[in-house]
């Protein structure tokens, strides 16, 4: 949602009506009772299981081609750590998996699912 932290701090704004549409159609992970883990992970040989568990949640968390949550939100996400996660990150994009769409150097960073 626009008003949400991660969102602020990615820089993300948004029209009216795509902030009500947001509202509407957004899943509080809190909320969610299962994660579905798309096909192309779920049998991907590549990827270790918490790897398919943050891609399942990266691309949940998608929004408008790119997922804005932070490495805090995400860890949350998925019971691991930020270090963890970070490593867990960077070998995704090694893999050819996820992108950085943008990154301030400290702490704004859009990620987005090529795979």
């Amino acid at each position: 949602m626009a008003d949400h932290p991660d969102a602020i701090r990615a820089g993300l704004q948004f029209t009216e009506s795509q902030d009500l549409h947001i509202k509407e159609n957004f899943v509080k992970v809190e909320e969610v009772k299962f994660l579905v883990i798309p096909q192309q992970y779920l049998w991907a040989e590549d990827l270790s299981n918490n790897e398919k568990i943050l891609m399942s949640f990266i691309r949940m968390a998608d929004q408008k081609d790119h997922c804005w949550a932070s490495n805090t939100t995400l860890a949350k996400w998925t019971g691991l750590t930020v270090g963890s996660l970070k490593n867990l990150i960077m070998g995704l994009k090694k893999k050819g998996y996820l992108e950085q769409v943008s990154w301030d150097g400290r702490h704004k960073r859009v990620i987005k699912c090529l795979k």
